[in-house]
């Protein structure tokens, strides 16, 4: 991974990109890199919110089909997050970024618990997805943000169809996580659904912003550690939710991760 640039050296580039003419669009101009990482952050989560609108009239199987789905998902995203969260992957202790990250996890996994506790009965499902909205997807998003800005502001990035479509897809995924959620609830109205996708993809381009001009790129981690404890928590909820788990149920786990498997997979072509 390349060395960070600091706040002064990130700023004054992007002072000189916006300063100087341009023969095309620069990805570090934040007149190009808000509205794309927007585009790209926002639109497939709300694609994969409303592909589950079929739950409102889910009769057993599908629902716990998708409720396999989505576990699947989130075990991929987990494993996903734990590589991007320095000392929570290792088990190492070995400076400030480390001990943030214990804490984020761990106030991110307890707010989800108590915020989930208060919640009532009439309006717990839909308050669990906008809690995963928040504190999953929303810091997931943030700190992929953050790295993204960090790598236009470098010139790091190239963007390719293949890693552009991986990225797609694993937003995508995280819409239909929000989406199963979602529509677990018989009071959700056609406002849940892009409110929904709106507060969980709108921080990517949040984070694209901080990593432009400068925050932390180590910042990042403590994002994803946050994100990880949200996902352990919705794991739990989701298994709960397809307590009479058929064979249906681990198929559509198997679905979800592998999915998530050959999206990551992408990653790997230039």
């Amino acid at each position: 991974m390349p060395t960070s640039p600091n706040f002064l050296s990130v700023l004054q580039k992007v002072h000189e990109v916006r300063k100087e003419p341009s023969n095309g669009l620069s990805l570090a101009d934040p007149y190009v890199a808000a509205p794309l990482s927007l585009m790209v952050g926002l639109i497939p989560v709300l694609i994969g919110v409303f592909m589950i609108s079929i739950l409102k009239g889910w009769e057993p199987g599908r629902r716990l089909l998708l409720l396999g789905l989505a576990t699947g998902i989130l075990f991929a995203s987990f494993f996903d997050l734990m590589k991007g969260t320095a000392g929570l992957s290792s088990s190492t202790l070995k400076d400030i970024t480390d001990v943030l990250n214990v804490f984020a996890f761990s106030i991110a996994f307890v707010a989800f618990y108590l915020s989930h506790r208060i919640l009532a009965n009439g309006v717990r499902a839909i308050g669990v997805a906008y809690l995963w909205a928040v504190l999953g997807i929303g810091f997931h998003s943030v700190g992929e943000g953050i790295i993204i800005g960090y790598d236009f502001a470098t010139g790091f990035t190239i963007l390719s169809i293949a890693q552009t479509l991986s990225f797609t897809l694993h937003k995508l995924a995280e819409g239909i996580t929000l989406g199963v959620l979602m529509y677990s609830s018989s009071k959700v109205r056609l406002v849940h659904p892009i409110m929904g996708g709106v507060v969980a993809g709108v921080p990517v381009a949040i984070g694209t912003l901080l990593g432009l001009f400068g925050l932390p790129e180590g910042t990042s981690t403590i994002f994803f550690a946050a994100a990880s404890g949200a996902t352990v928590y919705v794991i739990a909820n989701l298994f709960q939710m397809g307590a009479e788990r058929r064979a249906v149920f681990p198929l559509g786990m198997l679905i979800g991760f592998l999915y998530m498997y050959f999206a990551g997979v992408l990653h790997q072509f230039e």
